[in-house]
């Protein structure tokens, strides 16, 4: 805004007003000279100052009498399309700005806003698009993605994003070796896909597969995987009419977690079988399935626990680094002229009944031994 001097009282006819001292006001164009703008101040010699004047066209104006005072007619100030310093105002074309704008209440643009580059304006604030903070090269928050973004370039660093075609190609790049398992090998995981000749859900599926065997094409069966109940996680579920062949070796990983469950509903109580082979796992004989005395005929345990809760009779069979665990009560024999009883310990008195087998062992370590709680799962 700007301030303007007039003269408007002069001792010649050419004024309408010669009182030096009469109240002159400027009105605007803007409201059709409707009211008061800017009311005269008299500086000394008919010369008036009037104040805060923008851009526009004036008339003069006796304040007492309303009336215009022609001999002025329109008085303008400034370009008619000047730009003003406040205000509510329309301007068209293109503005070419050499300096820095700032634009303390913000700017809207309803158009188009090409800029060569967009800065912050306080330090380490960075700049903020639709709630999504840019510093320093490095995005502040979460974006979602509609549509995917596209790329052609290869990534240089282990966090860049790439393209589908790349990650493609990188995978089709992949060799991944095949799971090495030497033959006649097949091993038990309860859920896993079964794959011919290497690995079942149960022993008698493998077993199934084998058909037959002999002594230089013996098969072993490496128990992985098992069933859990409530009190044991690693079970295998062996029934005795599974076991129809010889030249056969059932290995668990670890004695102490793989659980094998011997026999089960239909079974005799009885398996003869030469050259079946049990190894390092923990072998239950429970009352479940089968109530009555059980005998084992021919049939090897190395490095097993073994769990009797019922009778048990081990006939020309070996017992190699087993531990034996009874229930009170029950009678464990030892019989037959092969096999034998090697390195092994027994909770309970044993009893020899024409045993003619090698015998190295300790009995009756713990008579008041309580037996665990037997797995419990069904076919």
């Amino acid at each position: 805004m700007a301030s303007i001097t007039l003269q408007v009282a002069q001792d010649v006819s050419d004024f309408v007003k010669t009182d030096e001292t009469a109240d002159v006001e400027l009105r605007t164009a803007v409201d059709s000279y409707a009211s008061q703008f800017s009311v005269g101040t008299h500086i000394g010699s008919g010369v008036y100052r009037f104040d805060n004047i923008v851009s526009g066209t004036y008339r003069v104006y006796d304040t007492s009498a309303g009336t215009q005072i022609l001999s002025f007619g329109d008085i303008v100030i400034g370009e008619k399309t000047a730009v003003l310093d406040s205000g509510n105002q329309s301007i068209g074309g293109t503005k070419t700005f050499t300096a820095q704008t700032v634009h303390s209440g913000g700017a809207t643009i309803t158009g188009t806003l090409n800029v060569d580059t967009i800065e912050q304006k306080t330090a380490a604030a960075g700049v903020t698009i639709e709630g999504i903070t840019f510093l320093d090269g490095v995005v502040s928050d979460v974006i979602t993605f509609n549509v995917l973004p596209t790329s052609s370039v290869a990534p240089t660093l282990a966090g860049q994003f790439t393209n589908k075609t790349y990650v493609d190609n990188a995978i089709s790049q992949v060799q991944v070796s095949a799971f090495q398992q030497p033959a006649r090998h097949i091993r038990i995981i309860a859920t896993g896909t079964e794959e011919a000749g290497k690995t079942y859900q149960s022993v008698g599926d493998a077993i199934n597969y084998i058909s037959s065997n002999s002594a230089t094409e013996s098969y072993l069966i490496e128990l992985v995987s098992g069933q859990a109940d409530a009190n044991y996680s690693n079970i295998f579920l062996i029934p005795h009419s599974d076991l129809a062949l010889e030249y056969i070796t059932i290995r668990g990983q670890c004695k102490n977690d793989t659980i094998v469950l011997l026999g089960t509903a239909g079974d005799t109580a009885w398996l003869t079988r030469n050259n079946l082979r049990f190894e390092n796992c923990s072998v239950y004989m429970t009352t479940t399935d089968i109530t009555g005395a059980r005998t084992y005929t021919s049939v090897l345990f190395d490095g097993c626990d073994l769990y009797a809760y019922n009778d048990i009779t081990f006939n020309a069979t070996w017992l190699k680094q087993c531990n034996i665990f009874s229930s009170t009560g029950k009678t464990v024999t030892l019989t037959g002229s092969d096999g034998g009883c090697i390195g092994s310990n027994f909770t309970n008195s044993v009893t020899e009944t024409t045993f003619n087998g090698l015998a190295s062992y300790v009995d009756s370590l713990d008579t008041t031994f309580t037996m665990p709680t037997a797995p419990n799962i069904s076919a």
